[in-house]
């Protein structure tokens, strides 16, 4: 909340990856990692997709879709996630950037778009 997010955008399934990470055999009841009531009860809507790996683009739309209202409509930043953050993470981020036809070929232009981890991960 202190850093403008306005939501959380979750593309895990419920207990995909129960027994990974530093929460092995303490999943939340909610089948993830954490409990999305604690941003709720901040303001911060959470949305989970489920989304297995098929790319169905109407459903990739929708969550795009959903993403610019926060962005563009309501100047909210938007954190997106999946377990891992290679594939279903990226493929959101830049669906988005084409949708919004926000790529750019200057790596200066993409700041604000998209922060990497020390590891690479989006």
């Amino acid at each position: 909340k202190s850093i403008n997010i306005g939501l959380i955008v979750n593309l895990q399934n419920p207990f995909e990856h129960a027994f990974c990470g530093p929460n092995a055999n303490n999943m939340h009841k909610s089948g993830y990692a954490y409990d999305p009531n604690i941003f709720i009860n901040e303001g911060i809507t959470c949305i989970s997709y489920g989304w297995s790996n098929d790319y169905d683009f109407k459903f990739v739309l929708n969550i795009i879709k959903e993403i610019a209202k926060y962005i563009n409509h309501l100047h909210k930043k938007v954190l997106i996630h999946c377990h891992a953050g290679y594939n279903r993470t990226g493929i959101i981020i830049g669906a988005y950037m084409m949708y919004m036809k926000s790529i750019y070929n200057e790596e200066e232009d993409n700041k604000g778009y998209i922060e990497i981890d020390d590891h690479g991960r989006w």
